[in-house]
């Protein structure tokens, strides 16, 4: 009897142990992610995202409604009357800033043990106005990082500095060494700790720390809807969202929608891409 009772007592320690080791490698980071890039796809001067880690896998999720919202479109210079009345006029028209939301989000869905990433955007070139959300695969990248003397706190971290390039940038990071785990915000990853702060050079790029739960009761990682979006791969991904080119590309068939909504009345449009700069400038071959 008594052998049994240890027994019992030793398998609930052990199941304990595992439960809570498993507990603790999960975590929600919420950040503030800065993108002061001239694009005419998206801009935003800062939004609040959510990095979840669970089991060797990562999701960085913003721009996702809360339940019971419906699809918006934020902070757009021009409204569709806009528009079309500039359209009349055969006026040029600029429509910068194009933020959407839905109920999934736009994310990147990381999964470490295969090494690939899933990427879901919007893109501006539905005729009703709205963003096509496309989702596209691409490998988890290798970055190699050069660990650096200092240090610095943020929040009860004490954080080690590290930089490199990746994809035409040069990035510093801040990770934390007391979460051994290589998780990053957006697309940086591979420190030994998680990463709480990045940013590039110039300043265009910058993930800010705002708050952390560790460990913490994360549920399904991966994100599985019947409907994603729009499938394109990686190079066309590459063209559309990362070249001036390729955002021309999306302005034109823009252009194409309104002369539509326009139904032959007099006047026209113009959509030029004057500048156009994405966070990713250079891609590994």
């Amino acid at each position: 009897m008594l052998k049994i009772h240890m027994k019992l007592k030793t398998f609930i320690l052990l199941f304990f142990l595992w439960q809570n080791a498993g507990y603790g490698q999960s975590f929600v980071i919420e950040y503030i992610d800065v993108r002061n890039i001239p694009t005419v796809l998206q801009t935003d001067s800062g939004f609040v995202a959510t990095l979840f880690y669970k089991n060797n896998q990562s999701l960085y999720i913003h721009h996702k409604l809360k339940k019971g919202e419906k699809f918006k479109r934020n902070k757009i210079d021009l409204s569709k009357e806009e528009i079309m009345a500039k359209a009349k006029r055969g006026e040029e028209i600029n429509v910068r800033r194009r933020i959407y939301e839905d109920s999934i989000g736009q994310f990147i869905y990381k999964n470490f043990s295969t090494r690939l990433m899933q990427v879901r955007l919007f893109y501006d070139n539905e005729p009703n106005f709205r963003g096509i959300p496309k989702i596209h695969e691409e490998p988890v990248a290798k970055i190699d990082w050069k660990i650096e003397k200092e240090q610095k706190k943020i929040g009860n971290f004490v954080c080690q500095k590290a930089t490199a390039r990746f994809r035409g940038r040069n990035y510093t990071a801040w990770f934390a060494p007391e979460i051994p785990i290589s998780a990053g915000p957006w697309k940086l990853h591979g420190l030994a700790g998680i990463i709480l702060e990045a940013y590039d050079d110039t300043k265009e790029i910058q993930f800010l720390f705002k708050s952390i739960q560790y460990p913490a009761e994360v549920g399904e990682i991966e994100p599985k809807y019947e409907n994603l979006g729009q499938k394109i791969t990686f190079k066309e991904y590459q063209f559309l969202y990362c070249t001036k080119e390729g955002a021309q590309k999306v302005l034109d068939d823009e252009t194409k929608a309104i002369h539509s909504l326009m139904s032959g009345r007099k006047g026209g449009v113009l959509f030029t891409v004057e500048e156009h700069k994405a966070e990713e400038l250079e891609f590994e071959k």
